[in-house]
């Protein structure tokens, strides 16, 4: 590179030079030149013209999906009866840990996402727009496939603890097929002969993951679901302007990580409270797993003169997923 700009230099020298030289002006009395003659040659050419052709998003798409359909998506998938009612029932309360391999495989809950393409048309086995986008559907023999699935776990080697690991990534939540669970796991982009949108860049294809079986256990079959219960919910019209509700929180197999308290004046909404674990961990005395825990909540009576409804609704999850409700209706009397 330093001997291209040096010879660069050395020639706009020359130039330089040669231009002087060329605009140095001599007077020369009395001398007629030579006549002479001259031939002079034209040479004319003409560039072939060129036609460039720019293509819409759309139609960018519809010649990549062409291609991807033809040479990339192995066939369809679908699921027993039974299959997919074992997959239904982790959908509702998939994971969220698991190990993979030499991989630990974190829920993605927050931040940004993506899809990837499938490498086979998998069977949409639920009514869920937010899951299986219509965006991403085709229809065979009158049943409906998707051919992508949105980022559902991160994922990186276990034991990697640096504090910027490297992560893979799986999309959809793990299904039962065959007698064995699948998800979908990035592969390399191995790039097309035609043009590829960006949000088709990212590619996938199906994997065994060999080990899930205990997971799905321990979230599903073993799981011990949560209980509220209200003791003292009245039957009788209440004259005074507050009423204090007595409640528990039974705990099942795993460790209380949300409180949801919602407040319904004659039948409509008025306000609500909720406590997050994960996000307020100090806000509120989460029950651990296996435990009774008991409070009390005061009810307000904000109506006017006469007859007013006041209803609690207190909703808990817990840490595999699980969840229970109860409410109480007060009748307020001035």
């Amino acid at each position: 590179m330093s001997n291209l700009r040096n010879m660069r230099k050395l020639m706009f020298v020359l130039l330089v030079l040669l231009t002087s030289c060329g605009t140095t002006e001599e007077t020369v009395d009395n001398i007629e030149a030579p006549a002479t003659s001259s031939t002079t040659t034209t040479t004319s050419s003409t560039l072939p013209e060129t036609t460039t052709t720019t293509l819409t998003y759309a139609e960018m798409e519809e010649n990549f999906l062409a291609y991807y359909f033809e040479n990339k998506i192995d066939g369809y998938l679908t699921l027993s009866s039974e299959e997919v009612e074992i997959t239904k029932n982790l959908r509702s309360k998939y994971p969220t840990f698991f190990t993979y391999e030499d991989l630990s495989c974190y829920s993605k809950e927050r931040g940004t996402t993506h899809n990837a393409l499938l490498n086979e048309y998998f069977q949409v086995y639920e009514e869920n727009e937010y899951y299986f986008s219509e965006y991403w559907t085709v229809e065979n023999e009158g049943m409906k496939y998707v051919y992508s699935l949105n980022v559902s776990y991160n994922c990186k080697l276990t034991s990697d603890d640096s504090e910027y690991p490297e992560y893979t990534y799986l999309y959809g939540y793990p299904f039962y097929y065959e007698g064995k669970w699948w998800t979908y796991k990035e592969v390399e982009f191995g790039g097309a002969p035609v043009d590829t949108p960006g949000s088709m860049a990212f590619w996938s294809e199906r994997v065994e993951l060999k080990d899930f079986q205990q997971f799905y256990d321990e979230w599903v079959l073993d799981s011990i679901a949560p209980k509220v219960l209200i003791d003292n919910c009245p039957e009788q019209n209440i004259s005074e302007n507050s009423y204090d509700v007595n409640w528990s929180i039974v705990s099942g197999n795993a460790d209380i990580n949300y409180l949801f308290i919602g407040y319904y004046k004659n039948g409509e909404y008025d306000t609500r409270v909720f406590f997050e674990k994960a996000q307020n961990p100090d806000a509120f005395p989460y029950p651990s797993a296996n435990t009774t825990n008991s409070f009390s909540t005061p009810v307000e009576n904000t109506g006017d003169e006469g007859i007013t409804t006041q209803e609690i609704l207190i909703q808990v999850s817990d840490d595999y997923k699980n969840y229970a409700e109860v409410s109480c209706t007060i009748t307020f009397e001035r």
